[in-house]
């Protein structure tokens, strides 16, 4: 899909979304090319780059792997409801900050553990929203 079509699609379906998710008070940019680091990545269609506390965002769509508008609406409403969990990411932000302020680190095994297993439910929790979202 060209990037033309892309954004034609999330104009006419992002407010809406946005509305019906309740995020009226995010600021949210969308961004209509591949981020660094994700030409190779196979499974990248969309992303969000969000500041829990400020309540701003950016979410990056990769025009080359969404072929379909039914795609494209998927993946909006995907990074859309990352921004309804956004409120856990305050505890790997609490975790960051307890593993800099002892003397362990973020590369330590324990931690890493604990941020992959949260970056796990987080994907999880995602997709079930989506997933009853899909069927209203």
């Amino acid at each position: 899909m060209n990037e033309k079509e892309l954004k034609h699609i999330i104009d006419c379906n992002a407010e809406k979304m946005i509305e019906k998710l309740g995020l009226g008070e995010w600021q949210i940019e969308f961004n209509y090319e591949i981020p660094d680091g994700n030409d190779k990545d196979v499974t990248f269609r969309g992303c969000c780059g969000a500041h829990f506390q400020s309540k701003r965002v950016i979410i990056t769509f990769d025009p080359r792997k969404l072929a379909t508008e039914e795609k494209v609406i998927s993946v909006l409403r995907h990074e859309l409801v990352h921004l309804i969990v956004m409120t856990f990411r305050r505890y790997r932000h609490a975790a960051h900050k307890l593993f800099e302020t002892t003397s362990l680190s973020t590369t330590d095994p324990a931690f890493v553990v604990l941020d992959a297993v949260f970056q796990s439910a987080i994907e999880e929790i995602t997709y079930d929203i989506c997933r009853i979202l899909e069927k209203q």
